[in-house]
Parts: C-alpha cells; structure tokens; sequence
C-alpha cells in the first residue's frame, strides 16, 4: 500500500502589538484586579506617578564603604545560632558587610570576583563554601580557609582551581569541574 504524504505551508506567525498605558493613576490597593483601570498600578515600588509618565525613586544611600573594586558577589553566612554573616567579593578580596559602615576586608587574597556558593550544614555547624573556577575553594565557618589538599577541611581527586560551581543534594556537596563533564562529590553529611 502507497501513502501519499500532503504538508501545509507554515503560517504566518502574527504579533499583536498593544501600548500599556504608564500607571499614572497610582496604586491601587482597592479595586481588583480585573476591575482596575488601566492607569492604575496593582504593585508600585519605588516608583512614582506623574502626569504623563511614572519615575523611579530618587536618591541611594551607600551601605558598605571602604571597597576597593567592584563587588561581584554577595553571599552570606547563616550561623547554627541563627546570626547571619554577609560577604561582598571583588577582584582582590573577600569583604565584610555584615554591618553598614565600613566593610572589613578578609584578608582572602582572590583574583576572580564572580564566584558560586552554597550554606551547608552537617547537622552540628554551618559552612560556607564558594568556588569559582579560577581560585582554590574557600570555605567559611566563622573564619576563612583556603581548601587545599591538606588544609583542614581538605579537598583532593580534581584539581581545585578548577571547581566552577557546588551544590547540594540529599546531604552531599557536587562540586562541578568547569570546561568538563565531570562532576565531584563528598561522603553524605
């Protein structure tokens, strides 16, 4: 038996284009949803309506000081007590901002601001590991350590340097090798 196969030609693909109207109404907390206006806004952060137009909030307000270079990545710290610690990491080192005011540098010598990382905890303390792919894993438990191969807690199997990302999973830290399929991992807990 012959089949004979037809295939349509594609439609075109229609966009509809539509104007929203800035939510020069304000917020509206009182009407619902499907019965406000169109000039009315549902949520309106740090913005403000004017006649025609909305701005968003003027002015900021410095939080941490006393950085040299950008920050790159914030990460913080949760402590078994329940305190919290934050970090702000640049191209050259690992600063404090736990508190606004002046930021306290770390002393973790880094060449790399962009980095990934996780709270773990094994049941009696929490840990802050990172990893960037460029610089040795730093780990955090109320002080800073430079994982090595020896140091305390120490890492050996990949090549440190190159562990671009970590995660958790039913209580073991993956660790990714960046430029690679492979993957590390550690004992559970």
């Amino acid at each position: 038996m012959i089949y004979s196969l037809t295939t349509k030609a594609p439609r075109a693909q229609v966009d509809n284009v539509y104007s929203i109207p800035a939510p020069v109404g304000g917020w509206n907390a009182r009407d619902a949803l499907a019965n406000m206006p169109m000039s009315d806004a549902f949520k309106l952060i740090n913005w403000f309506p004017t006649t025609s137009s909305v701005k968003l909030r003027g002015g900021r307000e410095d939080y941490a000081t006393g950085i040299t270079g950008t920050v790159e990545t914030l990460a913080v710290y949760n402590a078994m007590d329940g305190t919290s610690e934050m970090f702000a990491v640049t191209d050259t080192d690992v600063y404090d901002v736990s508190a606004a005011g002046t930021a306290t540098a770390q002393s973790t010598t880094v060449t790399d601001g962009k980095w990934q990382h996780i709270n773990f905890s094994d049941g009696t303390n929490n840990y802050l590991i990172m990893v960037n792919g460029v610089d040795a894993p730093l780990y955090y438990n109320g002080a800073w350590t430079v994982i090595t191969g020896v140091s305390s807690p120490a890492l050996s199997g990949p090549t440190l340097t190159d562990l671009v990302h970590v995660n958790e999973y039913k209580g073991r830290l993956i660790f990714l090798e960046k430029d690679s399929l492979s993957f590390w991992y550690l004992a559970s807990g």
